[in-house]
């Protein structure tokens, strides 16, 4: 680029105009190759002024209107030069702003563009986890499913228990209901054994008040006695009967309590059973439903 003086600007200017055209600062810069306008434009406002003296040197006119003329001429030339300074100043600013501009729509185009790469790459990740995922969702569909099956056959294990549970109670409740029929048996012994007792007496006052009849009281007492003893024997038994019946009845009351209590247990454990089994039904159903959302992500559209 050509060193920007008075000479240089002067002989750029003399050859713009030697080829038909009016100098201004942007032609003159493109002669010397480069300059700024603030440093071109007072080089070439004063080889301009020179040249309007020199064309006024060359007219013979009168001094006072010469000196008018040029008066008019540097006043005219200095308003044009202070609006081409200002519409320069102008441009100038409006060129750095648009080059500003411009880098600054450069920056973020190249953010636009790494952001955009890096959302490509996040994609093509999340692509490989949804897949993953996918996978990982079917291993889980699986072992779910295993586990409801499982969790099917412990619930019909405990339900088998449960019956049979029932059935031993059932059982149960058949031989308390033998109890009071002991209780009656042994009630009307000792309603037998009083009317013995009472016969007895019958018979020894008879045997008191009546000699003649001694031996056929006597024989009636023995008979008596004997039936009495029999009934003293079948007392026995009965009362036998009874303490068994009534171990056999606080037995089956602790057999029944301890069926209440596993029937309760059986109970609460299948309705844990049945939860846990809801639980995972609906499980494997999100597992559905999220493997279904996994795959509508994963379709072409939105790629």
């Amino acid at each position: 680029m050509t060193e920007i003086t008075y000479s240089t600007v002067a002989a750029a200017a003399e050859s713009i105009e030697q080829e038909g055209h009016e100098p201004g600062v942007r032609s003159v810069r493109d002669k010397l190759g480069g300059g700024s306008h603030t440093t071109i434009n007072p080089f070439l406002r004063k080889w301009k002024e020179a040249r309007a003296a020199r064309d006024e040197s060359s007219i013979d006119i009168d001094p006072a209107v010469s000196d008018l003329w040029r008066a008019q001429v540097a006043k005219a030339m200095a308003q044009a030069s202070r609006k081409a300074e200002l519409r320069a100043k102008e441009a100038e600013d409006a060129f750095d702003e648009l080059a500003k501009q411009m880098a600054e729509t450069q920056a973020q185009l190249n953010a636009s563009n790494a952001s955009l790469a890096t959302t490509q790459a996040q994609l093509l990740q999340h692509q490989g986890l949804l897949q993953a995922n996918e996978r990982e969702m079917d291993a889980l569909k699986a072992r779910t499913a295993a586990t409801v099956a499982e969790a099917d056959q412990r619930a019909e294990r405990e339900r088998a228990q449960a019956e049979a549970v029932r059935q031993e109670l059932v059982r149960a409740s058949l031989r308390l209901e033998q109890v009071p029929d002991l209780q009656a048996a042994l009630d009307q012994s000792r309603q037998l054994l009083k009317a013995s007792h009472d016969d007895v007496a019958r018979a020894q006052l008879s045997e008191a008040v009546a000699t003649s009849h001694a031996d056929a009281q006597k024989q009636r007492a023995n008979e008596t006695a004997a039936r009495e003893s029999r009934l003293g024997q079948q007392l026995q038994r009965l009362q036998e009967a009874r303490e068994k019946a009534l171990e056999a009845d606080r037995a089956s009351q602790k057999e029944i309590l301890r069926l209440s209590t596993m029937m309760s247990a059986l109970d609460a454990r299948c309705a844990v059973q049945g939860a846990e089994i809801d639980r995972l039904r609906d499980a494997q159903k999100d597992i559905g439903d999220s493997r279904d959302a996994a795959a509508t992500l994963t379709s072409p559209q939105y790629d």
